[in-house]
């Protein structure tokens, strides 16, 4: 009858895992995982294969053995005769084909197909392979001893065999020639040049030279080393053992700066670079520089002008003492009006005098100054309590001040000793019980200081009242304590007090008994 229809597929089997191979390094995109991959070029072995790929491959091929001795070489064999050519067969005549038949109707559907064998595959791991591991008919390789197992059976997996070949014969024995007074025989080398042992150099032979003692031991001999075999400058301090240098040595060579010649007996050329002369000094001269070099010359016989010097000390500075009948010191000037002859200043806040003399004779004076054209004596003070000059007699009964001629004072208005004062409106006034205009003394002389003394005299005698009366003005002085000031009235009129009126003048004189 007619094929009945295809039966329906069966269910596939597990794909197996295989070998595949090749003549260079597999790609990522041939096999699957978990298969293995033979380099037949290289005799590489390469997986099982995972997810990231092939990874590197292992040699097949064990390391080579060592070179064996070459070995005799074999007899070569006689010639084979050839054999006789078989005699080819007649083909035979093809027969016709046959006329193609009608399709028969499709048949129904068959059962199912049995399932397809499993296929086998190569299993791997890193020891030998368990009973319950794989099916009949897989493989497996230990990648930790190259070892292939396989295929399994019913019995299990049997014993691995090793993808490592064995370690190749030896090679041949290697070739050498003997150089001079070499020998080599039957791997022997043997010495055959210098046969003497009596000039052979040992660890105990002993050298000579500039060498002491045996090789073994050698030391540099007494005297072999001198500054020829010394680098210059290549000694050091630490170099040397202690005491080997004395702690000071005289100086030699050649001599610098101020000093020439050489050492030890070096001449002095120059002072602070200046040169020295080489005129020899005669009896009585100094050394001095004259603007070029130091050479000798007479010492001066006084200062040497201007001179200027600052000295702290509690003793006199310069003290002179004439025992003759000149002066000690005389100061003259003339060519600055606004200069002295003789200044003297003290800058002590406590005190001092500018200038100081004292006369012990039976006549003299302390200080004494003339001036043909100025002032002969002439003192200042900055300082409202103390005087800008000072006389003192310390003798009993004698003038502390004497004078040759007339008193003449000069000053500003505010702090002169004499003056002449006009009576004005600003200076003024009436006091009780004085009926009578006053005249206020306004100066810092005789101001809040009721112990000095005044000396007024009127300028002119000042007519008023008509041409009848004439009174002289008689002026009077008195300190009133509630203003501290000193006020000038009149006292003409026996019957009243006058007043002072304005225009009038007056000469005033102070004279201070602070």
């Amino acid at each position: 009858g007619p094929a009945g229809a295809q039966g329906p597929a069966g269910t596939n089997g597990t794909n197996g895992k295989t070998v595949l191979n090749g003549t260079s390094a597999p790609t990522s995109a041939l096999g699957t995982v978990g298969d293995f991959y033979i380099n037949t070029a290289t005799n590489q072995l390469f997986g099982p294969k995972t997810a990231g790929g092939w990874g590197n491959g292992i040699s097949l091929v064990g390391p080579a053995g060592p070179q064996g001795q070459q070995g005799p070489a074999g007899a070569t064999g006689q010639t084979g005769a050839q054999g006789p050519a078989g005699a080819t067969g007649a083909t035979g005549a093809t027969g016709a084909t046959g006329a193609t038949g009608q399709p028969g109707p499709a048949g129904a559907q068959g059962p199912a197909g049995t399932n397809g064998t499993n296929g086998k595959t190569v299993l791997n791991g890193t020891s030998a392979p368990t009973s319950a591991l794989g099916t009949v008919g897989d493989f497996y390789i230990n990648t930790a001893t190259n070892q292939l197992f396989g295929p399994k059976t019913a019995g299990g997996w049997g014993n691995g065999i090793s993808l490592v070949g064995p370690q190749g014969p030896a090679g041949p024995a290697g070739t050498y020639t003997a150089g001079t007074g070499i020998s080599l025989a039957s791997n022997v080398i043997t010495n055959t040049g210098d046969t003497d042992a009596s000039n052979d150099v040992t660890t105990a032979s002993t050298a000579g030279g500039d060498v002491t003692g045996v090789f073994s031991n050698l030391q540099i001999a007494s005297g072999a080393i001198g500054s020829a075999e010394i680098a210059n400058g290549s000694i050091g301090a630490a170099d040397l053992a202690a005491g080997v240098i004395p702690s000071s040595l005289p100086p030699s060579g050649t001599a610098g700066g101020d000093l020439a010649g050489t050492y030890p007996n070096p001449t002095v050329d120059g002072l602070q670079s200046v040169p020295v002369s080489s005129t020899a000094p005669s009896s009585g001269q100094v050394l001095k520089y004259n603007g070029t070099s130091w050479a000798p010359a007479a010492d001066n016989s006084g200062l040497t002008l201007p001179y200027t010097n600052t000295v702290n000390s509690t003793s006199t500075l310069i003290a002179v003492t004439n025992s003759g009948t000149g002066g000690g010191i005389t100061g003259i000037t003339s060519g600055n009006a606004t200069v002295s002859g003789v200044f003297g200043e003290s800058t002590n806040p406590s005190g001092g005098n500018g200038v100081w003399g004292r006369s012990n004779g039976a006549q003299g004076y302390g200080v004494w100054g003339t001036s043909t054209s100025g002032v002969g004596v002439t003192g200042e003070t900055n300082n409202t309590t103390n005087a800008a000059g000072r006389f003192t007699n310390a003798a009993a009964g004698g003038n502390a001040i004497e004078l040759q001629g007339g008193i003449k004072v000069s000053g500003t208005t505010t702090n002169r000793a004499a003056f002449q004062l006009t009576a004005s409106a600003s200076n003024l006034t009436t006091l009780a019980p004085d009926f009578g205009s006053v005249l206020r003394i306004d100066s810092p002389l005789s101001n809040n200081n009721s112990t000095c003394m005044l000396f007024v005299t009127p300028v002119e005698q000042y007519l008023f009242g008509g041409n009848n009366i004439t009174p002289a003005v008689a002026p009077a002085v008195f300190y009133d304590a509630t203003s501290q000031r000193w006020y000038i009235k009149n006292t003409a009129n026996t019957t009243g007090e006058e007043s002072i009126l304005s225009g009038q003048q007056f000469n005033i004189m102070i004279v201070d008994f602070q």
